[in-house]
């Protein structure tokens, strides 16, 4: 791929937007090889070793998860956009479900699931997880995916209670 459109879309994203393509490659990419990445261009380096930029798809289904198709227009080649193929790679459903968690929770929600995770993992791991996405790569890191599921389970639980008194509150208006 062009490394001036790499190059290009390294500078519109943020260092927790970097975060989440790596959380979002770690099926992909050894979490070895994605720790101490600090910029895109580290991780397009890991992705083109893999052989994942061969073909601009990959890329496209990272932003557009991260929700950044603003970014897709740089990809584009002879006036079209990036075609998916059976050869190319497909992100990983169970690590589009995580992200997607990691966006609807909030703060609170956080330190929720931090509270109940004590005892289940060690206390520096949870104090230096700053986010879900954090928690989730430790979760995975102590063998825990089955706790994340449950977590995941729990997250939704919050989530309908939290919507509970706004369909109330809604319905009682109309």
């Amino acid at each position: 791929m062009d490394r001036l459109k790499l190059s290009r879309i390294d500078e519109e994203l943020e260092s927790s937007e970097v975060a989440a393509l790596c959380f979002l490659c770690c099926d992909v990419v050894s979490r070895k090889r994605l720790e101490g990445i600090v910029d895109a261009k580290q991780l397009f380096l890991r992705l083109e070793e893999k052989g994942l930029l061969d073909n601009p798809v990959f890329l496209s289904q990272l932003l557009r998860t991260i929700r950044r198709a603003d970014l897709l227009n740089l990809l584009e080649t002879d006036s079209r956009q990036p075609e998916e193929t059976d050869a190319s790679p497909a992100l990983s459903t169970y690590r589009v479900m995580l992200y997607r968690i990691y966006e609807d929770m909030t703060e609170e929600n956080l330190k929720n699931v931090k509270f109940l995770l004590n005892g289940k993992l060690g206390r520096r791991q949870i104090e230096a997880s700053d986010t879900a996405l954090d928690l989730f790569a430790e979760m995975e890191k102590a063998g825990n995916v089955i706790l994340l599921l449950h977590i995941w389970l729990l997250l939704l639980l919050l989530s309908t209670d939290q919507d509970r008194p706004e369909r109330q509150r809604q319905a009682n208006v109309t």
